[in-house]
């Protein structure tokens, strides 16, 4: 009974070292200050990609459920609409100047993950260069989540149990996999892939409790509110909401850094196991993709 209650103690010891170290690396690395910065950037990022997208779908004559799925948003509102009588030539040019706008904005995006990133690392300030396939792969993740508020938006109209449970473990794996892409072309001090996995999971978990909340949960109370505080609360949601994304993804640098330094690689772990362990020394790509060591 002793050595149990000694184990249990060592355990809750063990997560308060954790808890400090996650709370101590979030403050050294002023995760709250480059949330708020990436929530401006998230702004800036989003509303000129969905224009884009509105113009591109009156270029090409598509009517599709975007328009609807837009015209919900709390960045877009009623402005999908007001495109219905615009020529093709202003439709061109919006979706010109918009993409310029997206990628100028992508750009200072991809800029301040990088120093997110780094800092969250405790590397060097010279290491936080911009990429572009950082910015590829944020235009990915951007034009992927829009996907997924269409499809969450026709999910909830079918009012199925079933297609809303896979609509929404779609959005958790869909989100993780393109967050993974996004974190890998980060700076960080290791190769090794597995290294990013911890944050990728607070991400994905995260922002899909986050959308939830936003799909199911917001519009009834801004509907409620706007009696009162009129189009205040929906900017007020608007920025809510993009300081909660840019909270979690600094929260999700920090998390990686501090798991990775306190237990390790989860990819040397895994290759670690009895019969995995044969898979490196036999293939020595797989070596040197998950930077493992030669022991392995």
């Amino acid at each position: 009974m002793a050595i149990k209650d000694r184990a249990e103690e060592l355990r809750q010891v063990a997560v308060v070292e954790v808890a400090t170290d996650l709370y101590a690396r979030d403050r050294d690395a002023f995760a709250t200050v480059v949330g708020s910065a990436m929530a401006m950037r998230l702004f800036l990022f989003v509303v000129p990609a969905n224009i884009a997208l509105i113009a591109l779908t009156r270029l090409l004559n598509v009517d599709s459920g975007l328009g609807t799925t837009l015209a919900s948003s709390i960045t877009t509102g009623q402005l999908p609409s007001s495109f219905d009588t615009v020529s093709f030539w202003a439709s061109l040019w919006t979706f010109v100047s918009s993409m310029v706008l997206t990628l100028w904005a992508g750009r200072s995006l991809a800029r301040i993950l990088a120093t997110a990133s780094t800092s969250a690392w405790q590397m060097p300030p010279r290491h936080a260069k911009l990429r572009i396939k950082t910015v590829l792969a944020l235009s990915t993740l951007l034009f992927l989540l829009i996907a997924v508020s269409d499809a969450l938006q026709r999910m909830r109209e079918l009012d199925s149990v079933a297609l809303t449970a896979a609509s929404w473990v779609g959005v958790l794996a869909a989100v993780s996999a393109c967050w993974m892409i996004v974190a890998l072309s980060l700076p960080r001090p290791t190769r090794d892939p597995g290294s990013v996995l911890p944050g990728v999971i607070l991400m994905g978990v995260g922002f899909t409790l986050l959308q939830w909340f936003m799909q199911f949960y917001l519009p009834r109370k801004i509907a409620e509110s706007t009696d009162r505080l009129g189009d205040l609360a929906t900017t007020v949601a608007a920025l809510s909401y993009f300081f909660l994304i840019g909270r979690l993804i600094a929260s999700s640098f920090v998390l990686s850094a501090v798991t990775f330094e306190r237990w390790g690689s989860v990819s040397a772990q895994i290759f670690g196991l009895p019969v995995l362990r044969r898979i490196p020394k036999r293939y020595p790509a797989v070596q040197r993709f998950f930077a493992l060591p030669i022991d392995t």
